[in-house]
């Protein structure tokens, strides 16, 4: 059989389409758009059905009753021969006569099925058709960029869940918008697309002789389960009663926080009827606890920031009081934080109270917790600190009247270093935290501040906490907290899980990655090379991970080299342990015959019967040298042993240790990563006068080059949704 094809378009979309001939009067879903329209082979290829008719005369309404009847047929409620017999039957011209009042009296009439039966095909029916449509609208929306793939598939997921409790048909775009992941606009702009916003002719009103008036309204459920709304399917409900309200939300479990009948009676008799959903439920949300904290008993911010001028400058010149404390003083204590509230659902259910976020008390050197993790102490006398990371520390105080260099040495000592006049060029200081009047050209690995009341001039600073100076030249910086210079940042490399910031002065051809954003008052001069600056990133937690992923994987290989040792060697020891159970176990069972041929001889002498007194002290005499040679054995079995055993036990306690500086170091990751994401990243660049153009300035996701000075501006990453497909770019505001 030759099939013969013509060419046809959607009168919606223009999408082409080629159709076997004898399809001609069927109405058809567009696959490009959604719309529906009937298959015409003539000069307007593509005309949309008309309301209120069969198309094609009663084709359309042959495949109704097909469609009804197979969903019967699968769902249970009629038999394939019985749906077929009243086929047969059925007349094939119904002109004027209206398709769905048609259907239903097909399936009533002959009491085919029941009228609740009927009800829900037309439910499934239209979950059907607003899933073929729906798919369509996540496949736009993926494409825009509007959500991901798994948001489509988590949407029809819980489109399917909420027919399968109310037998309500949620759209996927409402769905989308309740779970906050598309606006309202952006949804009716796919619907729009989709020509499923339009001004339809009213629906007819249900027929008389309908006893289920609950099909003039739906149900929607938010996705937290937390309200539901009913919302009218048909312009002005005229049957529906509010025990028929009742009934729809006990039949699909919606239980608690009902409204009182007498607003739901008020809503019914509204004229004209409202548009708006009536929200018929409100279940109670959980409520959160309050978090634990950490109560700290000495000044945790004496001089971070210095001293603010008139005019909002730092003076770096105030220092501040520094916190002392005692060994055994309470320096930190966690506060419990309280339980939250449950809640229950409109379906009933209870919704569990949030969890406290989990706090924990981090001591490093000079302080400890107690045994509870509760609070802590200091163990020597000096000064708390938390360094950036949140752990605490007591150094001890150092005090360098002059310079750190040829008089003095490397500095280290693990405690507050605090020195008169400069930390010079090819030195090195190494502590707690550190007060200098200079750096220059020093290499400085410090857990705590590094606070410089004049500049840094060359050098590498690692720092735990804040750095902070009058001016940074050629230097390399890595630090947990800020880095402030109140001057001028020239020809430096800075990695800060903080904020950079140049008080009063410029950022030059300098290289500066800063979590929390960068500021400055100018970027760039007149002849130096472009800056190249990174803001939203942490870098500097990224490396500092990536060195404790590396000391665990070789750790880790370590310990699994001595494992293999100990696996080499367990088999010798275990044979001469075994030996030297089996020759102990034979000397004590000598030793019990000993015994008692000695007790038989002094019997044996008391009774003078000598000889028998003879045998067994040859008996006894042969009994000792056995013995005395078992006990030679077990002495050289266990000089062969010790080392054995020493090894072994060496192995094994070195083993243990990597095991543990792998935890502790895990720990130390696990710490990091705890910190770090309970800190926001700022990917903004603030500039209050001039950026000079060549700057390169990069995002998490974008980057981008100035082309032009600009004045008085920030720059920030955003997620432009007006282009297609939605992507990240860096956004120039300019603030006057």
């Amino acid at each position: 059989m030759v099939v013969v094809k013509k060419a046809t378009r959607c009168p919606s979309c223009q999408a082409p389409y080629m159709i076997p001939e004898q399809y001609e009067g069927r109405a058809v879903q567009c696959k490009k758009c959604g719309a529906e329209f009937l298959i015409r082979f003539d000069a307007k290829p593509g005309t949309r059905p008309p309301t209120g008719q069969s198309p094609g005369k009663n084709v359309r309404q042959v495949d109704r009753l097909m469609l009804l009847g197979r969903l019967a047929v699968r769902i249970g409620f009629i038999a394939q021969n019985a749906f077929e017999s009243a086929l047969s039957r059925y007349p094939r011209t119904s002109e004027g006569i209206d398709p769905e009042t048609e259907a239903r009296d097909f399936f009533l009439t002959d009491g085919l099925i029941t009228e609740n039966q009927y009800n829900y095909l037309l439910s499934v029916r239209e979950l059907s058709e607003t899933q073929a449509l729906d798919v369509l609208f996540g496949q736009m929306a993926v494409r825009l960029g509007m959500v991901e793939q798994t948001d489509v598939d988590r949407a029809l997921a819980e489109q399917k869940r909420i027919f399968s409790q109310t037998q309500a048909v949620a759209l996927i775009g409402d769905i989308l918008v309740n779970l906050g992941l598309i606006t309202a606009p952006q949804r009716d702009g796919i619907l729009e697309t989709q020509k499923r916003i339009k001004n339809a002719a009213p629906a007819p009103p249900p027929p008389k002789e309908a006893q289920d008036t609950g099909g003039e309204f739906g149900l929607t459920v938010s996705g937290d389960h937390i309200e539901a709304h009913i919302y009218p399917k048909v312009p002005k409900p005229e049957k529906t009663t509010v025990s028929d309200i009742k009934s729809m939300l006990k039949y699909a479990g919606v239980v608690f926080g009902l409204i009182e009948d007498e607003v739901i009676e008020h809503y019914l008799s509204s004229d004209p009827f409202p548009e708006a959903p009536l929200l018929v439920a409100e279940g109670q949300p959980s409520a959160p606890g309050r978090d634990p904290g950490i109560k700290y008993y000495f000044e945790t911010d004496p001089f971070r920031i210095g001293a603010l001028k008139e005019g909002g400058g730092i003076d770096f010149r105030e220092r501040g009081q520094i916190p002392q404390v005692k060994a055994e003083d309470l320096i930190a204590e966690r506060l419990p934080g309280t339980s939250g509230t449950s809640g229950t659902d409109v379906y009933g259910k209870s919704i569990p109270a949030p969890k406290p976020k989990s706090v924990a008390l981090r001591c490093g050197q000079g302080a400890s917790r107690s045994e509870d993790g509760t609070k802590a102490y200091a163990r020597i006398d000096g000064r708390p600190e938390i360094s950036a990371d949140g752990r605490l520390f007591v150094h001890p105080n150092l005090n360098i009247a002059h310079d750190v260099g040829i008089e003095t040495g490397h500095v280290d000592f693990s405690g507050h270093i605090e020195v008169g006049g400069s930390v010079q060029d090819g030195y090195r200081v190494k502590g707690g935290s550190l007060q200098a009047n200079e750096i220059l050209g020093a290499r400085i690995d410090i857990e705590g501040d590094v606070i410089v009341f004049g500049g840094i001039i060359g050098g590498r600073i690692k720092a735990g906490g804040n750095v902070r100076a009058r001016f940074i030249h050629e230097a390399n910086i890595q630090t947990y907290g800020d880095v402030v210079a109140e001057k001028e940042i020239f020809h430096s490399h800075i990695e800060t899980s903080g904020v950079c910031i140049v008080e009063r002065g410029k950022i030059i051809d300098s290289d500066i990655t800063a979590k929390k954003g960068i500021e400055a008052v100018e970027v760039g001069s007149d002849g130096s090379s472009p800056n190249r600056l990174t803001v939203g990133v942490d870098i500097r937690i990224q490396k500092e991970i990536e060195v404790f992923k590396v000391r665990i994987a070789q750790h880790d290989a370590k310990r699994k080299r001595l494992l293999e040792i100990m696996n080499d060697y367990q088999p010798q020891l275990d044979k001469l342990e075994a030996r030297l159970k089996e020759l102990t176990e034979a000397a004590e069972t000598a030793r019990g015959k000993q015994e008692t041929l000695r007790q038989t001889a002094e019997f044996l002498a008391v009774q003078n019967d000598g000889a028998q007194l003879e045998k067994v002290e040859g008996a006894l005499e042969y009994m000792n040298s056995s013995v005395a040679e078992t006990d030679g054995e077990i002495r050289r079995l266990g000089e062969k042993l010790d080392p054995y055993r020493e090894k072994m036990e060496g192995y094994r306690g070195e083993a243990e240790a990597l095991a543990q500086a792998i935890e502790g170091l895990n720990e130390e990751i696990e710490g990091l990563l705890d910190w770090s994401q309970s800190e926001a990243s700022v990917p903004v660049l603030k500039v209050r006068r001039v950026i000079r153009a060549g700057t390169v300035i990069k995002g998490p996701r974008a980057g981008m080059t100035v082309m032009d000075d600009s004045h008085d501006v920030q720059i920030t990453e955003v997620k432009n949704v007006d282009v297609k497909p939605a992507r990240w770019e860096m956004s120039m505001i300019f603030r006057k």
